[in-house]
């Protein structure tokens, strides 16, 4: 196994001492309790306490401390889990046999992990390489005609599985599930079969008047939804998330409450189904917006 240059010079300093002990007279119990203390010391003053030696260091952020308890007030107050980082950078200098075998482990660990995940069906991640259903792949084929691009997650993902989104295959209709989300009132609400033909903002107003109508709903919450409907149509925005385009992360569409869902949907990405987010005009500004060509 190769040293290091701080390894080597650690040991040298160590023989050096034990034979400057050797020449003293002194008992051997004296004399081990003095290299103990010696090898203990270069990790220097317990960095909790600084009241005694350090003993130990910790393998995650390499803070000294001197007792366990000493360790468990370090983990507590910077929430640190006392694990080896795996994936933490170190210069190829500073690597020696045992950091090999560190990366070899922890190959072999993702290596263990894939090949469980592949024998079992319920923790497959991905779509590549399996067949769509009949009625996915024809949802998919009309989307694509309709110049929309649907996307499905693995069918044990929940979004999958919540999922209403249907094709009538006899009319050539389809009826989407849309969820809405209304950030100024910590609200949301879901349609779950919206006909495509329907003009995006046709219930907003029926939403808000039953989500007002219940027992639970609060005074001030109340008053935001009376706000909200009172401006009418013209003072609200309907947004939707850019998915599946990295150049469009956390941008959002801004969708023509006038015009039906088939429209707003023409030219843009949906992961299984769309999600929109209802604001009212005055709050258009917080939301970065892509404007399409």
């Amino acid at each position: 196994m190769k040293i290091t240059e701080t390894q080597a010079e650690e040991r040298d300093q160590i023989e050096a001492d034990m034979e400057d002990l050797s020449k003293e007279d002194i008992t051997e119990e004296d004399g081990s309790s003095r290299i103990s203390e010696m090898i203990r010391s270069r990790l220097g003053i317990c960095e909790v306490c600084s009241g005694d030696v350090a003993k130990y260091t910790c393998p995650r952020c390499s803070i000294h401390t001197c007792s366990v308890r000493c360790s468990k007030i370090h983990k507590e107050e910077i929430e640190c889990s006392g694990q080896r980082n795996k994936t933490a950078y170190k210069p190829l200098k500073d690597f020696n046999d045992l950091d090999v075998l560190s990366d070899y482990r922890m190959l072999e660990e993702i290596g263990r992990s894939v090949d469980t995940c592949k024998r079992d069906s319920t923790r497959k991640v991905t779509r590549i390489g399996q067949e769509l259903t009949v009625h996915l792949h024809k949802l998919r084929a009309a989307c694509f005609k309709r110049n929309t691009r649907i996307r499905f997650m693995p069918s044990v993902m929940i979004k999958h599985k919540e999922n209403t989104t249907r094709l009538d295959w006899r009319t050539n209709e389809i009826s989407w599930r849309v969820s809405w989300r209304v950030p100024q009132l910590g609200v949301s609400f879901v349609d779950e079969k919206f006909p495509e033909d329907n003009e995006i903002g046709a219930t907003i107003e029926e939403h808000l008047s039953q989500l007002k109508s219940l027992e639970n709903t609060g005074e001030d919450l109340k008053e935001q939804i009376d706000f909200l409907i009172a401006g009418g149509r013209s003072s609200l925005r309907i947004l939707m998330p850019a998915e599946m385009q990295y150049k469009y992360s956390g941008k959002y569409y801004l969708l023509e409450l006038g015009k039906s869902l088939k429209h707003n949907l023409r030219g843009k990405d949906i992961v299984e189904y769309p999600c929109l987010v209802l604001i009212s005009k005055e709050h258009l500004s917080s939301y970065q917006i892509v404007y399409e060509k």
